[in-house]
């Protein structure tokens, strides 16, 4: 609900409560961040998620969008 109301910050805050294990909760306060403009904090949480599950496409595609708005467009592309 804080997400599709533009409250990132109370959502990130929700998303913490979540379990520390969980590659999806970090995607979530990823995107919150990245909503925010902390992109340095969204590609950290977006690298955690990928940690937790190598295999979670949209936290690697979300490393992508960070990497892109920051003009490393190289990088970008191999994420994508």
């Amino acid at each position: 609900i804080y997400m599709a109301r533009k409250m990132y910050r109370e959502a990130v805050e929700m998303y913490q409560q979540m379990p520390q294990d969980s590659h999806v909760a970090w995607n979530k306060i990823g995107i919150a961040y990245h909503q925010l403009g902390q992109l340095k904090l969204a590609r950290k949480s977006y690298e955690r998620s990928v940690k937790l599950n190598p295999r979670y496409a949209e936290a690697i595609n979300n490393l992508g969008t960070v990497a892109y708005a920051q003009r490393s467009y190289r990088r970008a592309t191999n994420f994508y």
